[in-house]
């Protein structure tokens, strides 16, 4: 045998790709090296096409790239990234669309962790939670539907990484089917099998096994999904179509006619079953023992099959209610099988649910009969037996409920006869026939069976009802006919009628009550006082009131200490009850020691009624406003009662109407002279003091007109005509003390005030604040002192109490510091200057300031020491925006009072108001940029107005933006200790400016005060970050940019900016130009340089494109996207090479293995690329230097072994060339381990089972 190394070792040739991949010359076809050039041309397209950013064109060309080879693994991740990258470049713009391009990419590449992110990422720009299991599920249905299949997919499978789901497991496993991926399917499948089995799951993964040709796996799919619905179609139809399949591949083997005569006798089709195993038998020359015992079987097994049919028809029936349809079912089931019980059984449940008992009845009977241990028809039997009692029992309840309804009690009674015959416990029966004899007036037959069901059922409480409403139908008519005669003051013959109804109901409270009323009214009041305490002891909450008359009868009969007892009692349970007043009266007059009180005969009672019958008549009359007709009720009332108080009190209040205070005054005299123990003898008292007041009130009001009108003299005269009427009535010396002062008689005013407040001490006491200030007027300040602070004692919230407290504290600092009191005189200058203040004001209002001036200066004369005039004044000028007056007056006002708030923010407001023209035009000037021109106009401003916080923050920003930092710091410090609050965001810049002079302890500190004072700001965000930085390293400082840097970065910025455009319009040469301008500017950007390097690369000047790309790549050298695309600058610098390479190395006619050796290391030196080692390798094996083969074929293996797997096939071969069989196998196992479906599979495979047979592995 000729060894491998002289089989056409030149034509196994490994091919590199221009971008990242591999294809793969077979060693025996030079054809397929042609179809390989056309797949590697189509690649090197697309790479061009993703190098210039044409992203749909490059995944164009990687499609077709894998159309002709679809294990060009290079083309596959070359379109993975052709897809991420479009994606990214549709996020903005087309975010739905990108999310496509992201699935695409993953499905090609699932190991990629960014496109992954990306997908995340997109997911959650469209408002979404990636991380959401139903999120996921709701897009994968949506894509499905769509017909994305790639992106229902991802969708599907990063939803089953969230949480295991059978029926995700299926839906993934039919989207595999439509791709027509059936292993991937399978493996759905069983997964769902595993997480949740069911027929469906079982169908599905029996038709995806019979897709792949595994008949065995599918019939044992078809088998447990029919353990889970013996009679499913799908499931049946499935399972003749693979039996059909395999009949199909085999159509002589007994085996397969036998399965497909199970699988038609399952579906019921007994025919074809019989002719299937009939043609098992007959294929194995008549002598199949399976075939023969199903065949002897079927007949059993239809005649089981058609009573199956009709129980599960009848079955299907009853379970839609169809309750005669399933008797016939089960009848024809019965004519197959009449000695089946559980036939038997389902025909009871029928006619069980039907309520025909009986014939139930008879059914689980025979059933019981036929199988006596059949718990099924015991059960049934005997519930349709109690239903069966049941139902006769119900249906003579319901007619004897019926005729009570109809007004049959005579028949009602008799079918309750019967019912209590036939169940004599229940107590229904008793209370239902009680109610219908009830209802025939048969009231000591009904007693009797209310009290029977009372005894059987003590707890029901409708039993018990029933009883009381039949008592009180057979005493009704007796209690009507005692009322009666009570009503007819036949007291004796209402006592008997009562009693006889007591009788009956001896726990009638009211009837108690009644007896007791009649025995009253015949004066037996012994007897009444029993029947009372009976009332009470039935009903003691509704009877309290019977408590004050027994108490009434004891008084009666002398027992005074037993009847106070029951007043006691009778208030304290009902404190407002009908009795309540006279109980208290009776229990005062007791207490006192007054003798009890007989019970009032009949002539007596008739005088009070008389009496109490005027009363009321007078009151009416005097309510209709006939007060004189009143008069001559009242006077029969006193006539009738002439010891009732009240009558006097009346009578004075109607001549105290008609202005006859004298004689009023003489009634409400004798009111309280008739019972000197009366408590209300001081009503009657006090309405004589209100007599005095109405005789006096005309007095009082003529005087207090006087008063208003200036005539103080007749004032006092008419106050003290007053006084002599009511002399210790304390307002009218307080008015009295008044009209003194207004006279500026001050000190008959002092002593009005002080009768004033001895009258009455608390109505009065703002006269003790009054006598202060007369006490201040004569410079009494110790007695002033002492007043005001009796005041603030008996008055702590008094009318005058703020005032009092201000004297007090001006007292308690200098005692002699007192006020004398306005006279006339000084009234009528103060009524001149708020007329005077009124004109000022209307002419400010009318914004006649000049006008408003002048006469706040008259005003100031007039008052040259009120401090308010100057501060009006200063006002005014304000308002004329004339800041140097309204300074002046400002001052004024506050040099005349120091303490007043107001006075000093006015005089600062107005400083700051004189210094804003100036300061806008330093704000105008900053917001132009012209920082060192706003400089000297913030100085001057603050100059003038130090305490401007804000001012100060602007001229640090100023300081700051010209690099005066240190000034800037100051400024900013002085601004934030000016205003803490309002200038708070000057701690983050003082920070900058810390750690700008390395002063990182201080800055950490400022931006944390500054977080903590402002968590929200517009600065919080960055101040965090700052912290953390300086917390990990204090030293960790950012020093800031001059002014010159931040120029420098704008220009650098602009030039960038520029160069884009121009290099997006093909304007190359003025591109790069722009580039170097702003590379000159900013030296170290690293994406200045890859810029740079992009626009070469455009204009097709790789070497400088790769200069540019290293460059930028020293400076920034983490970045991924700059090695790329250097990587892809330098693929296509190597290409000529490459290509030039496999033409030598292929050459039909003349290969030139020297040359393309050489052109494959020259390219390596361009672009270390695995693939072109491994072709290097194949060069190096064809011309039998067989070292360096082994050297690029290990190296292309550690670069990248899974793009180069073939590497081990290669290596293989080279191993048997050197005689070392182990390591050959070896490589050969780690071929079919990395690719077993690989492009050398087949070779591997012949070559190991050559070098290792069978047994020898």
């Amino acid at each position: 045998m000729s060894s491998i190394s002289d089989r056409g070792v030149a034509k196994r040739i490994f091919l590199s790709l221009l971008v990242a991949g591999t294809v793969f010359i077979g060693p025996s076809s030079l054809s397929a090296f042609a179809d390989a050039n056309a797949v590697i041309g189509m690649n090197n397209e697309g790479v061009k096409a993703l190098n210039a950013g044409n992203f749909a064109l490059a995944i164009q060309k990687f499609e077709a790239a894998l159309q002709m080879d679809k294990s060009y693994q290079l083309a596959r991740e070359n379109l993975a990234i052709a897809h991420n990258n479009y994606g990214l470049q549709l996020a903005k713009s087309n975010p739905q669309e990108a999310l496509k391009q992201f699935h695409q990419a993953y499905y090609l590449n699932k190991t990629n962790a960014t496109t992954a992110q990306n997908v995340e990422g997109i997911i959650r720009m469209l408002g979404k939670d990636p991380r959401d299991f139903k999120t996921r599920i709701a897009m994968a249905d949506q894509a499905r539907m769509s017909g994305d299949f790639v992106g229902a997919i991802v969708e599907y499978a990063e939803a089953l990484k969230i949480k295991d789901d059978a029926k995700i497991h299926v839906k993934l496993g039919d989207v595999y089917r439509v791709r027509d991926n059936v292993d991937d399917a399978i493996k759905e499948y069983q997964a769902a099998a595993r997480s949740g089995d069911s027929a469906e799951v079982e169908v599905k993964l029996g038709q995806a096994l019979q897709a792949k040709g595994d008949l065995p796996g599918a019939v044992a799919a078809f088998g447990k999904a029919l353990q889970f619905n013996p009679t499913d179609s799908d499931t049946l139809d499935a399972l003749q179509a693979a039996w059909e399949d395999a009949l199909k591949k085999d159509p002589l083997a007994p085996d397969n006619h036998i399965g497909l005569g199970q699988a038609l006798q399952f579906r019921g089709d007994f025919g074809g079953a019989t002719a299937e195993y009939k043609q098992a038998i007959q294929l194995s020359k008549g002598n199949n023992p399976t075939a023969q015992r199903l065949l002897a079987a079927l007949p059993d097994v239809i005649k089981k099959a058609t009573i199956d049919k009709h129980i599960n028809n009848g079955v299907d029936l009853q379970s839609k209610k169809l309750y005669g349809p399933a008797l016939e079912e089960y009848k024809l089931a019965l004519q197959a099988a009449p000695n089946n019980p559980d036939i038997w059984v389902n025909m009871g449940t029928v006619y069980q649910a039907q309520e025909d008992y009986q014939n139930a009845i008879n059914a689980y009977q025979k059933a019981l009969q036929l199988d006596p241990k059949n718990s099924a028809a015991a059960e049934g039997f005997k519930s349709c037996t109690d239903s069966l009692q049941e139902k006769q029992i119900a249906q003579a309840e319901g007619a004897a409920g019926d005729a009570y309804k109809q007004g049959k009690y005579d028949e009602s009674v008799k079918l309750y006869t019967a019912l209590v015959q036939k169940d004599p416990k229940n107590a229904a029966y008793y209370y239902n026939r009680g109610a219908a004899e009830q209802m025939l007036k048969q009231y000591d037959q009904a007693m009797a069976d209310y009290n029977t069901a009372m005894g059987l059922d003590p707890k029901n409480k409708t039993y018990s009802s029933a009883m009381e409403s039949a008592k009180e139908a057979k005493v009704k008519p007796i209690i009507d006919a005692a009322v009666a005669k009570h009503q007819a003051k036949d007291y004796a013959g209402a006592i008997d009628g009562y009693q006889a109804a007591l009788a009956i109901q001896p726990a009638n409270a009211p009837l108690w009550f009644n007896l007791a009323s009649a025995q009253y009214a015949m004066e037996n009041y012994s007897r009444a006082r029993d029947a009372y305490q009976k009332a009470m002891e039935v009903d003691p909450k509704g009877q309290i009131d019977d408590l004050y008359l027994m108490a009434v009868i004891d008084e009666h009969y002398g027992k005074g200490p037993q009847a106070q007892g029951e007043y006691q009692k009778y208030l304290a349970q009902a404190p407002s009850g009908k009795y309540a007043q006279q109980a208290k009266e009776r229990l005062t007059a007791l207490n006192r020691g007054d003798a009890p009180q007989k019970i009032k005969g009949v002539e007596e009672l008739a005088k009070e009624k008389a009496a109490d019958d005027a009363y009321q008549a007078a009151l009416n009359l005097d309510k209709a406003g006939k007060t004189s007709d009143a008069i001559a009720q009242i006077q029969t009332a006193i006539a009738n009662a002439p010891k009732e108080p009240d009558y006097y009190a009346v009578y004075g209040s109607f001549l105290q109407k008609l202005g006859k205070f004298d004689d009023a005054m003489a009634q409400y005299k004798q009111a309280a002279s008739i019972d000197p123990k009366n408590p209300k003898n001081q009503e009657y008292l006090n309405a004589i003091n209100d007599a005095q007041g109405d005789k006096v009130a005309p007095i009082a009001d003529a005087a207090v007109k006087l008063q208003q009108d200036g005539k103080y003299q007749e004032a006092i005269a008419k106050y003290q005509e007053a006084i002599a009427i009511l002399p210790n009535n304390g307002p009218l010396w307080r008015n009295l003390g008044s009209a003194y002062q207004a006279a500026d008689d001050f000190n008959n005013a002092f002593n009005s005030y002080k009768k004033a407040y001895a009258a009455d001490p608390k109505g009065e006491v703002n006269s003790l604040y009054f006598m202060a200030v007369i006490d201040e007027n004569y410079k009494r300040g110790q007695a002033a002192f002492d007043k005001y602070n009796q005041y603030k004692r008996e008055a702590p919230a008094g009318q005058f109490i703020k005032e009092a407290n201000a004297r007090i504290a001006a007292l308690s600092k200098n005692v002699a510091d007192t006020i004398a009191m306005q006279t006339q005189a000084e009234a009528k200058a103060d009524a001149e200057v708020q007329k005077l203040i009124q004109q000022a004001a209307d002419a400010y209002n009318q914004k006649n300031y000049d006008l408003a001036i002048g006469l706040y200066q008259q005003i100031a004369q007039l008052k040259p020491k009120e401090p308010s005039i100057p501060f009006s004044l200063g006002a005014i000028y304000q308002s004329k925006e004339d800041w140097s007056n309204a300074v002046q007056f400002f001052q004024q006002a506050v040099n005349m009072d120091p303490k007043n708030k107001q006075y000093s923010e006015a005089l600062a407001a107005a400083k700051a108001s004189a210094v804003g023209p100036v300061m806008q035009e330093g704000y105008q000037k900053q917001t132009a940029g012209d920082f060192a021109g706003a400089i000297p106009l913030y100085e001057k401003g603050l100059q003038q107005y130090p305490n401007n916080a804000a001012g100060w923050t602007s001229l640090a920003a100023c300081y700051q933006a010209t690099d005066a930092f240190q000034k800037a710091y100051d400024a900013y410090k002085k601004g934030y200790d000016l205003d803490p609050k309002g200038q708070v965001g000057n701690l983050y810049f003082m920070g900058i400016l810390d750690e700008n002079f390395g002063k990182g302890n201080q800055a950490w500190n400022e931006y944390r005060d500054y977080v903590a004072k402002d968590p929200r700001g517009a600065y919080a965000s960055d101040a965090q970050s700052r912290i953390a930085r300086l917390g990990k390293n204090v030293n960790d400082v950012v020093k800031l940019q001059t002014s010159g840097q931040v120029k420098a970065q704008g220009e650098a910025a602009a030039a960038y900016d520029a160069a884009v455009k121009l290099q997006t319009d093909q304007k190359y040469d003025e591109s790069i130009a722009k580039y170097k301008e702003a590379i000159a500017l900013l030296p170290n950007s690293d994406s200045f340089y890859y810029g740079m390097g992009t626009c070469y690369q455009a204009k097709n000047d790789i070497d400088l494109a790769i200069e540019a790309y290293k460059k930028a790549i020293s400076l920034a050298p983490n970045n991924p996207t700059y090695k790329q695309t250097l990587s892809g600058a330098q693929q296509i610098k190597a290409a000529p090479l490459i290509d030039s390479a496999i033409k030598k190395q292929t050459d039909a006619a003349k290969p030139d293995l020297p040359g393309a050796i050489a052109d494959y290391e020259a390219a390596l030196k361009l672009w270390n690329d695995p693939s072109t080692h491994m072709n290097l390798g194949t060069a190096y094996q064809a011309a039998n230097n067989l070292n360096r083969a082994m050297q690029e074929y290990n190296t292309a293996l550690q670069m990248d072994a899974r793009t180069c797997v073939e590497c081990y096939y290669y290596r293989g071969t080279l191993w048997e060339a050197l005689k070392n069989i182990p390591n050959a196998i070896k490589d050969y196992q780690s071929y079919l381990r990395a690719a077993p479906s690989g492009q050398s599979a087949g070779p591997v495979r012949e070559r190991i089972k050559i070098l290792a047979p069978a047994g020898k592995r």
